[in-house]
């Protein structure tokens, strides 16, 4: 990928495709003029795969049904753990893409532990506050 379209993108949290296949969820921090793009720990990856609506129950066609669930997982883990600037060569990323809201207040919470809520969220919080009658 061509330096000055990873530019663009500095400073946001982005989608890459790499040409080993993967794709991974992280914060382009800067590009340097040799074309290496300095990426932000930790490195999401996604995939998809066939399980029951609940896991700690056992499945059943009605109550518990399989089906396909998206997980994520940090890059690496278990074997290795990516570190905070780490440098990807920039002809090893084929694409990049927005990221979804979702995406990036999930990547926030991996990456600090804050949690960003929504409307929905802080009505539920209201209601859980207010005091009951007797």
């Amino acid at each position: 990928m061509r330096r000055t379209d990873l530019e663009k993108r500095v400073g946001q949290i982005v989608i890459l495709d790499l040409v080993s296949g993967q794709q991974i969820v992280t914060k382009l921090e800067t590009v340097e003029a040799d074309g290496y793009a300095i990426t932000s720990a930790p490195w999401l990856q996604y995939a998809a795969d066939f399980r029951p609506a609940d896991p700690n129950r056992p499945p059943h066609p009605k109550d518990n049904p399989f089906g396909w669930r998206i997980g994520h997982a940090k890059y690496g883990t278990p074997v290795f753990a990516i570190s905070d600037h780490t440098p990807i060569a920039a002809d090893h990323i084929i694409c990049v893409h927005d990221c979804p809201k979702e995406l990036e207040a999930l990547y926030l919470k991996e990456k600090s532990g804050i949690v960003l809520a929504n409307e929905s969220v802080l009505t539920q919080l209201d209601a859980a506050n207010k005091p009951r009658r007797k």
